[in-house]
């Protein structure tokens, strides 16, 4: 049977927000959780609540910018990307795949994702 909490890391594999901001999101009561032993427990529910459901709801009304030229725009590497939004490098490998980050894969097979992503406004939360 499937434990019906999770803790931070988790949750976080399974959305592809961070552990920095599922716990800020559980300080701010953003998210339902508890603490025990010192650690977040986060009910399985929560992975259907407003903030996760929202966030990826309202990214997927907004399509992400379109990119004009590689020479034009900065792009970042995943894990640059990464570094710069509180999403981790499995959550910006998913949002490619789902359409919600606007990148392209180079001659070497590696993301490179367009640092116009940043001024979505959807993204805009997510920037560190």
């Amino acid at each position: 049977m499937t434990d019906p909490f999770l803790d931070t890391k988790e949750f976080a594999s399974l959305t592809g927000i961070s552990n920095h901001a599922i716990a800020k999101y559980l300080r701010e009561g953003r998210l339902k959780g508890e603490k025990k032993s010192g650690k977040w427990s986060i009910p399985r529910s929560e992975l259907q609540s407003l903030v996760v459901t929202g966030l990826l709801n309202t990214l997927k009304e907004d399509p992400p910018p379109t990119v004009e030229s590689e020479s034009e725009i900065q792009n970042f590497s995943v894990s640059e990307f990464s570094l710069k939004t509180f999403l981790t490098e499995t959550g910006v490998k998913q949002w490619l795949a789902k359409g919600l980050l606007q990148g392209k894969k180079n001659d070497r097979g590696e993301w490179r994702i367009s640092a116009a992503n940043l001024e979505n406004p959807k993204v805009k939360r997510l920037v560190r």
